[in-house]
């Protein structure tokens, strides 16, 4: 197997992640892994708002293998939905994503870190330093 079909495949797989991670992390109680679904939703809308319909991956794939970026397997799998502005389900995935999104919203907000953290926040002084307000965070961040 050449260098390039392993980096190519390892590509394909990572990407196969990225997906399953979007659909799946908003029904985890981990307020981290709840925080970079968020996160990545926003950038997400960002994306798809500004029409690039490039992804990164899809060409980093594309010229491991020596395709054309249409011709890559994952292209052809994701661009109907990643093309977000030609396709006719357009409104259908973005109110899905906006919902599953606002799943995660919901459930981060009801964790019991999320509500240490906002407590610790609210009863901290007002002239109080940005190193103690990332302590009251920093919880939920750690797995």
């Amino acid at each position: 197997m050449s260098k390039n079909k392993l980096l190519a495949d390892l590509v394909y797989i990572f990407h196969f992640i990225v997906i399953i991670f979007v659909l799946l992390a908003p029904f985890t109680n981990i307020p981290a892994i709840l925080i970079l679904h968020i996160t990545f939703s926003v950038c997400l809308f960002v994306h798809w708002y500004a029409n690039s319909n490039v992804c990164s991956l899809t060409v980093l794939e594309a010229n491991l293998r020596g395709l054309e970026r249409s011709e890559t397997f994952t292209h052809q799998f994701i661009g109907p939905i990643y093309d977000i502005s030609s396709t006719g389900w357009s409104n259908f995935i973005w109110l899905i994503t906006i919902f599953i999104m606002c799943i995660a919203v919901y459930k981060l907000y009801n964790t019991d870190k999320f509500k240490t953290a906002w407590k610790c926040y609210y009863n901290l002084k007002e002239n109080s330093s940005y190193t103690k307000i990332l302590e009251c965070f920093k919880p939920l961040f750690l797995l």
